[in-house]
């Protein structure tokens, strides 16, 4: 046990030297398979043109995707209510909005930073801070591991032809919902926040987390359904294709989300995308397109984050600084 200990601290000791270098290496090569894929398919590309009816359907998934920005919000100012956090509903999504857009800051922790020093202002300890700023992008990643789930797993099942494969599909989505249940998730958040809050009383979830997981589900589907209006616009879409993309677009969406790339999971999020169109994806579309729909949705979705701040966070938030908060916020990001 002492030697499974001592390797076990020595790898992450080495995993926290690296993790800069790794970072740019996943930035490098991310930037190198756009650029190559984009110079290979330059007249694919420069030969498209767009419609009215192709931008009305942009513009369409541009206040769709808004809408998920401001509805993920609503979700956070949720999760504040199980920890029983003093801040109003729509005080809670003005803080969410504001601080969303420092995700795009080097060090990728300044979002989180900025909520956690919120909740310590409005009375409560930095174990519910860190506790609340942590369940939300989880649950995220729960919400979009079993919609990709549910779309790439059929799709799978089929291109195989393996009905069999089926049958894991039910197993993924318990292990999800049992990997978010407070028996083991407690652990987790105990084991970010020890030894960095000043609040030596343990934290816990005390209620298993549903109504925000429907929540986070409902921000990846929205955000699945601005894909699909900007994919129309670029490509046919039927009706059987709906399940699929989804499917991959959650899985695309969630690389960029947990691979320590750029910040925002920018060119990780299009590489991952691309990569399973062309693979798993069976759309017949050309490349070139392709390479349109994520560059489109790249931009949809920073307009759309702008909108939010614009409408309801403009004002900047005052916040205290400090190390504390900071470090967890750090911890948060490596977990």
């Amino acid at each position: 046990m002492l030697f499974v200990r001592q390797v076990s601290e020595t790898l992450k000791d080495l995993l926290k030297k690296i993790k800069p270098y790794l970072r740019w290496l996943i930035i490098g090569l991310t930037l190198f398979f756009l650029l190559a894929a984009l110079r290979s398919h330059w007249q694919e590309v420069s030969k498209i043109r767009l419609g009215l009816d192709d931008w009305g359907l942009i513009g369409i998934a541009i206040a769709i995707t808004t809408i998920a920005h401001i509805w993920s919000a609503v979700v956070w100012g949720g999760i504040l209510k199980l920890f029983h956090v003093d801040i109003p509903l729509l005080a809670a999504t003005r803080i969410y909005v504001r601080t969303n857009l420092a995700k795009y800051l080097p060090g990728n922790v300044w979002h989180f930073y900025g909520r956690m020093t919120k909740v310590v202002e409005s009375g409560s300890s930095w174990g519910v801070a860190s506790l609340s700023v942590l369940l939300e992008p989880l649950l995220l990643a729960a919400g979009a591991v079993m919609i990709a789930i549910l779309g790439l797993g059929v799709n799978l099942a089929e291109i195989a032809a393996m009905p069999a494969l089926k049958w894991l599909i039910p197993l993924g989505l318990m292990a999800v919902l049992t990997g978010i249940h407070p028996k083991f998730f407690n652990p987790v958040i105990q084991k970010v926040s020890k030894g960095k809050t000043k609040d030596h009383a343990p934290v816990f979830l005390k209620v298993y987390p549903w109504q925000p997981l429907l929540g986070e589900i409902g921000y990846v589907l929205l955000r699945g359904v601005g894909f699909l209006l900007i994919w129309q616009a670029i490509a046919p879409l039927e009706i059987a294709q709906i399940p699929a993309l989804l499917g991959i677009y959650s899985g695309a969406w969630l690389a960029g989300f947990i691979v320590p790339g750029a910040p925002g999971g920018i060119g990780v999020f299009e590489t991952v995308a691309i990569i399973l169109l062309e693979t798993i994806g069976q759309t017949g579309v050309a490349e070139g397109n392709l390479l349109i729909i994520v560059a489109i949705l790249r931009l949809v979705s920073t307009i759309s984050e702008l909108l939010p701040f614009a409408f309801l966070g403009w004002r900047s938030p005052q916040m205290q600084p400090s190390l504390e908060g900071h470090e967890v916020a750090e911890d948060i990001a490596e977990q």
